[in-house]
């Protein structure tokens, strides 16, 4: 299988309302957890990839204001409406999405 990623929405947010930080959700075409847990050798017979119709789920990568560095990663689920609320809901505060 060859993992594919792509940037879907794009944003800026504040950490204590002073420095600029950016984030972005991202669509992968695979389950994370699922890619991990069979990678680290568990048994997932029993187990399937949770992914939409799309074959797809999203993920929230933490950026730096200019998009270079990512920071850290957070699995989003398989809606990227629920993706942009679980971002916003992290942060406790709107994200500027461009």
């Amino acid at each position: 299988m060859e993992y594919k990623r792509r940037e879907v929405k794009r944003g800026y947010w504040y950490y204590d309302e002073i420095l600029k930080k950016g984030v972005a959700i991202i669509a992968i075409n695979y389950d994370y957890w699922y890619e991990i847990d069979k990678a680290d050798g568990f048994d997932v017979t029993d187990q399937h990839p949770v992914l939409n119709e799309n074959g797809e789920s999203f993920m929230i990568g933490w950026y730096d204001a200019e998009f270079k560095t990512i920071e850290s990663y957070h699995d989003a689920g398989i809606n990227l409406e629920d993706a942009i609320a679980k971002a916003e809901m992290i942060l406790g505060q709107k994200i500027e999405w461009i």
